[in-house]
């Protein structure tokens, strides 16, 4: 790739980043009562943070810097290197993901939904993600990963971690890691010995599994924050 597209791209996507460290934004995503607006009293889902975040974005960029960013989007979508192929018989699939944050909603979450998607078309069978960004002991929080990714029949299993040093203050929380098992595999998922981070900073979560004559597996997800100010950041937290 000629350098100057290199350039291009990496502009573009240096554009797309700034909406999600514009302090305004931020503040304005995370508040409870953007949430909150987003359900009305019946229980209709309202205008959604994505709703919300093309506003910021009409309000900031040009229209050549948007194009930009949705053809930036576009190019990202593609498959980079090999695709996998079909998964053949006794083959476990192992797929990692930093999420960059997830809503705790099922309806109108489209990167949930794109996140299944993803999960059945490489038949994955373990999904290890970190900086899930969810206050799982949040009280308004009431899906956890395995009710998020619970697609159908087939059994789901999760170990998932998060700070959970700061209370029930907010519902996003920075950081946090966590390991979902789909599947036949989840008939040899380890309930007893699986967990996380023992500190209660959500630095890792780990799944077991027990095969053939007793021999164990771990699959262990860590998350190491980078090195960041500012009172919100997880690695302040840590």
């Amino acid at each position: 790739m000629a350098a100057s597209n290199v350039d291009n791209i990496m502009n573009a996507i240096d554009k797309r980043a700034r909406r999600f460290v514009d302090a305004g934004m931020l503040r304005e995503l995370r508040t409870e009562a953007l949430i909150d607006e987003a359900i009305d009293e019946t229980g209709t889902i309202g205008e959604l943070p994505s709703a919300v975040e093309e506003r910021f974005l009409q309000a900031h960029f040009s229209r050549q810097e948007l194009d930009e960013v949705r053809t930036v989007d576009d190019y990202l979508m593609k498959v980079h290197g090999r695709a996998p192929q079909a998964k053949r018989e006794g083959v476990v699939r192992l797929l990692y993901e930093n999420v960059n944050g997830l809503n705790n909603r099922m309806s109108g979450n489209e990167k949930l939904e794109r996140g299944r998607e993803m999960f059945d078309e490489l038949e994955v069978d373990i999904a290890a993600i970190n900086e899930i960004k969810i206050n799982f002991g949040h009280k308004k929080n009431i899906n956890g990963l395995a009710q998020l990714f619970n697609g159908g029949e087939a059994e789901v299993k999760v170990v998932q971690g998060c700070n959970s040093h700061d209370g029930n203050i907010s519902r996003v929380q920075e950081g946090g890691t966590g390991v979902i098992t789909f599947g036949t595999l989840a008939e040899q998922f380890d309930h007893m010995n699986s967990g996380q981070d023992v500190t209660g900073l959500g630095r890792f979560s780990f799944s077991r599994y027990i095969g053939e004559n007793g021999i164990a597996t771990w699959v262990v997800c860590g998350y190491q924050p980078c090195v960041s100010k500012g009172p919100s950041t997880s690695y302040q937290q840590q």
